[in-house]
């Protein structure tokens, strides 16, 4: 991993929100750079990695809902559900209380045991 950089020093006169805000930006795409590096390990595409994480800390929930978190469409979060159904450890949920039952997450993954 590369050494970490001093944040630079604002210039003469610059506000001390603007060097906070700097600072604040070159953090978050280090850990960004590190939490990718956790997902590689996990084997997860990114798309996988966001929804199990939505699982994960926001429990079960229905699929419309899934796909509103992760902003993208019924369809693509039923192929991305099924994806991480297909992995060794998930095990999937069932809505039992609607007469169109769906599949709903479960956060027990082997990512989460991990």
């Amino acid at each position: 991993m590369p050494q970490r950089r001093p944040a630079p020093r604002p210039p003469p006169g610059e506000p001390r929100a603007a060097a906070v805000a700097d600072q604040l930006h070159s953090a978050a795409i280090r850990l960004l750079r590190r939490v990718r590096l956790e997902d590689d390990g996990m084997g997860l595409t990114a798309p996988l990695a966001s929804a199990l994480s939505v699982i994960v800390f926001g429990g079960p929930l229905p699929l419309g809902a899934l796909a509103r978190a992760e902003q993208v469409r019924p369809p693509t979060i039923s192929r991305v559900v099924a994806q991480l159904e297909r992995r060794p450890g998930a095990s999937p949920r069932w809505r039992r209380s609607s007469p169109r039952s769906r599949p709903r997450s479960s956060p027990r993954s082997s990512a989460r045991r991990n």
